[in-house]
């Protein structure tokens, strides 16, 4: 077994039979180039055009027109376009949606407003 060794930066020592540089090559910058790349979002879709079905717009009465109405059963709106009461309420009826939908407001509360059935009030007070 042989030992060897020179102490000069940049010499080689071998001991055991392996010849082994005494200093570390200088690094070599690497440039890596990433492997994961970043989900992107797809862009939002484009507005669609607006499709209505063949719904007559709504008539709303003039204020010499509105009339009203005596709520005849409780009603629970399934829609935040619709309008609950109680039974006994009287509702302002400002307009109709169709035959069997009005719009109406309950009487000194503006504020509860909405489309009800007819079916659910008295005729015109």
């Amino acid at each position: 077994m042989t030992s060897r060794s020179v102490a000069r930066q940049g010499s080689i020592t071998e001991h055991d039979g392996i010849v082994r540089p005494s200093v570390a090559p200088p690094a070599i910058p690497v440039q890596r180039q990433s492997t994961l790349q970043r989900p992107t979002c797809p862009p939002p879709p484009s507005p669609q055009p607006q499709v209505t079905v063949d719904k007559p717009s709504p008539k709303m009465y003039s204020q010499a027109q509105k009339k009203r109405v005596k709520a005849l059963y409780d009603c629970q709106a399934d829609y935040d376009d619709e309008l609950t009461f109680q039974d006994g309420e009287i509702i302002i009826v400002i307009g109709e949606a169709d035959k069997e939908w009005w719009i109406g407001e309950i009487e000194g509360e503006p504020t509860r407003r909405g489309v009800f059935p007819v079916s659910f009030v008295s005729p015109p007070l």
